[in-house]
């Protein structure tokens, strides 16, 4: 017997096992490479996500705040801060305001500007200040009317839209009288007189009106006198409009008629 006749003694190599936990370790070094890349760059790669402002702005930015730093502390650095997050839309810069209520401003006024150079309103949503979110909301809202207004909550309100929209198409200033608020009343008539004014032919009950009774029409004292038809004295001199305009005198004033 030689040497040859011994059984080989020799294992081959787990190959496999090998490569897959090299694999492994490969790939749990591309994952903590790529968070460290991540967590460096983070503060920067915010500024430039989809809809940010663009990296020029950024960098604009950047130097506009650098420049605020030189002027010192309290309220005039934190006025420069304001001015640099409107100037280049930046809400970032506005953390850097020391007065908390000054920062909640230059928030929601960066938000702001947003929503209206975007025409969208979901940038007001993210408004700190509730009543400024709120304002910003309306003025994104539809005009409101007698369909969309809510009447089981302000039927008050809904019943004088209603009124103001059949004193408008009937051109008829008597169909505002129903109205309740004495500012929705003024305002109804005024356009009303408006609408009047821009050639729309009025009903016959509209020159009968004269709410304050001062013996000026409703309609004469929106369009001709520009006295207030809820008011008798609308100059406050102790005389009715309709005995100086009798007069010869001005009602909104000192003075004769012109």
């Amino acid at each position: 017997m030689d040497f040859n006749d011994y059984p080989n003694q020799s294992k081959a190599l787990p190959w496999r096992p090998i490569a897959i936990a090299s694999g492994g370790m490969i790939l749990a070094f591309l994952i903590v490479f790529v968070a460290i890349r991540a967590w460096k760059g983070g503060d920067q790669d915010s500024l430039l996500d989809a809809g940010s402002p663009r990296a020029s702005e950024v960098e604009r930015g950047l130097k506009l705040s650098e420049a605020c730093e030189e002027e010192g502390a309290g309220a005039a650095r934190d006025n420069c801060y304001w001015g640099a997050a409107r100037e280049t839309g930046q809400q970032e810069i506005c953390r850097s305001i020391s007065d908390e209520s000054w920062r909640t401003r230059c928030h929601d006024d960066v938000l702001r500007a947003q929503a209206f150079e975007l025409g969208d309103a979901s940038a007001c949503e993210e408004m700190q200040d509730e009543s400024r979110r709120e304002g910003c909301r309306q003025t994104f809202a539809p005009a409101l009317t007698s369909a969309t207004c809510h009447w089981e909550t302000d039927r008050e309100l809904c019943s004088d839209l209603s009124a103001q929209e059949a004193a408008l198409e009937a051109l008829s200033a008597s169909k505002c009288d129903t109205i309740s608020n004495t500012s929705r009343y003024g305002s109804c008539l005024d356009l009303v007189a408006t609408a009047i004014h821009e050639g729309g032919q009025p009903e016959p009950a509209i020159e009968e009106s004269d709410t304050d009774e001062d013996g000026l029409k409703d309609l004469d004292e929106l369009l001709i006198y520009q006295t207030d038809p809820l008011n008798p004295d609308t100059d406050g001199d102790g005389y009715s409009d309709g005995a100086e305009v009798i007069a010869g005198y001005d009602p909104n004033g000192s003075g004769k008629l012109e």
